[in-house]
């Protein structure tokens, strides 16, 4: 997953120290402590973690790394997603630097956060593309098939933050939009006004058919869930709709 380096330093600084406390805090609860133990028994893992010689980590470490991807990958993003939601910690943000504190007993220091290359865009803004999510066993709050983009946002980050953020980076936004562009299956409506009348307007067009018919045509085609309920109320207003239409004629 491809992280932005867009940084803006006074907003930055803040959101990470914040956040890091909250690390420091998570480390060392007895919760964390037993799950740090059952990850290094359950994925081989020395009981303190792979430990540096000389400043470099040994070859064990190499051999487990060229393991990471096809054997634990999963269960490290998994376990790691649910304790960064739990402690209301960004996953994208965190992942690494926790499970890099889980293989080897270290928690990097808050001034090689960024220089580490963890991302976590200090600038307060990133753009992410939640289906690159899928199938890694990290939690996705949600995936809406015509917005697979999301713009993250730091409750730090400022109008021109933001404003800043989407000028400046535009051109990574754009390459991650062209890769759904034709892709997508669903229309876009930006007009909520536009969005209704055209709900209503399938509604009716299939009027023939029952209602949970019309339910998943509707969820289908529009991406729109309605109870049957809902469909007969609105069945009933397009009904009373042509009669008087009918009557001005």
């Amino acid at each position: 997953m491809k992280k932005s380096l867009v940084v803006y330093p006074e907003s930055a600084k803040k959101a990470l120290k914040h956040d890091y406390k909250k690390v420091l805090e998570l480390i060392v609860t007895e919760e964390f402590q037993t799950i740090v133990k059952r990850l290094r028994k359950e994925c081989n893992i020395p009981e303190i973690g792979f430990t540096y010689q000389n400043d470099r980590l040994g070859k064990g470490y190499m051999l487990w790394m060229n393991q990471y991807g096809k054997k634990y990958r999963r269960i490290f993003m998994s376990t790691i997603g649910k304790i960064c939601l739990k402690g209301k910690l960004s996953v994208y943000s965190w992942e690494g630097i926790i499970r890099d504190y889980i293989v080897t007993g270290l928690l990097i220091p808050v001034e090689e956060v960024d220089e580490n290359g963890s991302g976590y865009a200090w600038g307060t803004c990133y753009v992410d593309d939640l289906v690159s999510y899928q199938n890694t066993g990290l939690p996705i709050v949600e995936l809406n098939e015509t917005h697979p983009i999301a713009l993250r946002i730091s409750p730090y980050a400022s109008k021109n933050d933001i404003a800043d953020y989407v000028e400046k980076s535009f051109s990574e936004i754009a390459e991650i939009q062209g890769r759904y562009k034709g892709i997508v299956p669903r229309k876009i409506y930006r007009n909520r006004g536009e969005v209704l009348r055209k709900r209503n307007e399938f509604i009716d067009q299939h009027r023939e058919l029952s209602l949970n018919e019309i339910a998943e045509k509707l969820s289908i085609a529009m991406d729109i869930s309605l109870s049957e309920s809902d469909i007969s109320k609105i069945l009933s207003l397009q009904r009373k709709r042509r009669k008087k239409l009918i009557t001005s004629i």
